[in-house]
């Protein structure tokens, strides 16, 4: 009988120390899990960020290349692009006020 409780008791040691140890993988997994889930999360946002400027880099290269065709020089084009960007910036000024 007190052998009988011994090898139970032994039993149940084990089972705990493998349930023990099963629980310290997973939650190192956790871990490692959540932190690569961080990193994409960084990445996305900072692709996300380059997708915009892009975005806007491609707009800017657009309205440069229809001045072009409409006035047929480069010189007037960046003129008249950096007249409309002065105008959006005091614009942006009197809104900021």
């Amino acid at each position: 009988m007190i052998n009988k409780s011994i090898d139970i008791i032994a039993s149940l040691r084990n089972n705990l120390k493998q349930i023990i140890n099963l629980y310290e993988n997973e939650k190192e997994e956790n871990k490692k899990l959540q932190q690569k889930n961080v990193d994409l999360s960084n990445q996305v946002s900072l692709l996300n960020k380059e997708n915009e400027e892009l975005k806007h880099k491609s707009n800017n290269t657009d309205l440069t290349n229809a001045f072009i065709s409409a006035s047929g020089t480069n010189h007037d084009a960046k003129i008249k692009v950096n007249r409309i960007v002065r105008e959006i910036d005091k614009c942006i000024a009197l809104l900021n006020k």
